[in-house]
């Protein structure tokens, strides 16, 4: 007869049994607005354009502004991982290009401007090098996620490195509004690790229990 696993120990695989069952949810969505704030018109409006421009050469450039609702998962989620995704149709340069998180969340595609919007603290999150013709691609590092899962907003800026470097450069990405190839943000989460840490700590608490009366 082969071994016998003690009634203790049977008992930790199903406490644990709820942990490791846990798997992570996937929400992928487009933006719920998006524009580009552009310092040669800084009181016009883009969000209904087509296309998204970063731009830079001497002086402040050109910065797409997104906004997603991250009203679909839950404030108490804990997230593994998230990917911004831009599809490049116009390359003219491959200089490193920043995504950063706006702490400014209250605006909409069809109003905002350059002046009428202040980012808030900007805290940078990714960076890529693009390329023309395909989806560029950002790994979102040092997310602050609770405060924006909260609110359930999070908006994205995107900028070159070094904008004002006399360096002529652009890259031209779609927006929500091109007829295809949209933006998207790709986010993979734990839904409800608290609901599993207490089914955890409760099975705990019966093991504690039995051991007791074992005694």
């Amino acid at each position: 007869m082969g071994p016998r696993c003690a009634p203790a120990a049977c008992l930790i695989v199903l406490v644990l049994m709820p942990a490791i069952a846990a798997k992570a949810a996937v929400y992928q969505n487009e933006p719920a607005d998006d524009t580009y704030l552009e310092p040669s018109a800084p009181d016009e409006t883009r969000g209904d354009w087509d296309t998204m421009w970063v731009f830079g050469y001497i002086g402040p450039g050109s910065h797409p502004l997104l906004k997603f609702d991250l009203a679909a998962i839950p404030d108490s989620a804990v997230i593994s991982s998230a990917t911004l995704y831009l599809y490049n149709y116009q390359s003219a340069s491959d200089r490193h290009t920043l995504v950063s998180r706006a702490a400014n969340d209250a605006w909409e595609e069809e109003t905002v401007t350059l002046n009428s919007y202040a980012p808030g603290t900007l805290t940078i999150l990714g960076n890529t090098v693009p390329a023309g013709g395909c989806y560029n691609v950002w790994t979102l590092s040092g997310w602050d996620y609770p405060v924006d899962l909260a609110d359930n907003a999070l908006t994205l800026m995107l900028q070159f490195e070094n904008e004002g470097d006399g360096f002529y450069k652009y890259n031209k990405y779609y927006s929500k509004e091109a007829a295809g190839l949209h933006p998207y943000l790709e986010i993979e989460y734990v839904p409800e690790p608290a609901s599993v840490s207490l089914v955890a700590l409760g099975g705990a608490a019966l093991l504690l229990r039995l051991r007791r009366r074992g005694r």
